[in-house]
C-alpha cells in the first residue's frame, strides 16, 4: 500500500524542488509567496489524486476504503513536506543567500506595512514593542526554523485534500 504514495510523493518532491529553484532564480523567494499562490496546492491536488487513483484501480481491484485514501494521501503530502524541508536545509548550506534573502525580504515587507499593522488595518494590530520583537525574531531565523515552518504548512495545505478525494473515490464493494 505504501509503494504508490511513496513513488508519487518523491516525484512531487522533485517537481516542488525544481519550482522552488525556478522561483529563486526569477527573483521571487518561494517561502514568501502568499498561500493561495503556493505551488504545493496544485502539486498536492495532482499527486494525491493520482496516488489514490492508482492504488484503487491497479492495486486494490477498484475498491477503496476511506481509511486507505486518507493514509495514501497523508503519506504523499508528508513525503513532500519532509523532503521539501530537507531540501531547504541542504539548499541553505550551499546557498546562504536563500536564508538571508528570506530574512531581508520579510523585514522589508514588515517595514512596508508597519503603519497599517500598527493601526490594525490588515486585521492584525501590533504595538511598537510587538513589532520590534517580530523584527528581532525574523533576524534570528535559521534554516531549521524555515524547514520546520515549511513542513507544518505542507501538512496544513495537504490535510483536507485526501479527505475530499477519499470521500469522492471510496468504493467498498465491486
Amino acid at each position: 500500500m505504501f509503494k504508490v504514495p511513496i513513488k508519487y510523493g518523491l516525484v512531487a518532491t522533485v517537481i516542488n524542488a525544481i519550482l522552488m529553484i525556478i522561483l529563486l532564480k526569477s527573483g521571487r523567494h518561494p517561502l514568501l509567496i502568499p498561500p493561495y499562490f503556493d505551488a504545493r496546492i496544485i502539486i498536492f491536488l495532482i499527486f494525491i489524486y493520482f496516488s489514490i487513483r492508482e492504488f484503487k484501480e491497479f492495486h486494490n481491484n477498484g475498491i477503496l476504503h476511506m481509511w486507505q485514501g486518507l493514509i495514501i494521501g497523508m503519506v504523499t503530502y508528508l513525503i513532500v513536506g519532509f523532503f521539501g524541508s530537507f531540501f531547504i536545509i541542504i539548499y541553505t548550506k550551499f546557498d546562504p543567500s536563500f536564508l538571508t534573502g528570506y530574512i531581508e525580504s520579510a523585514i522589508r515587507g514588515a517595514e512596508i506595512f508597519k503603519e497599517e499593522l500598527m493601526a490594525g488595518e490588515r486585521g492584525v494590530s501590533m504595538t511598537e514593542e510587538e513589532y520590534q520583537n517580530h523584527i528581532t525574531q525574523l533576524k534570528q531565523t535559521s534554516a531549521n526554523l524555515l524547514a520546520f515552518d515549511y513542513f507544518i504548512k505542507s501538512c496544513l495545505l495537504g490535510f483536507f485534500i485526501p479527505l475530499i478525494y477519499s470521500v469522492l473515490f471510496r468504493r467498498t464493494e465491486k
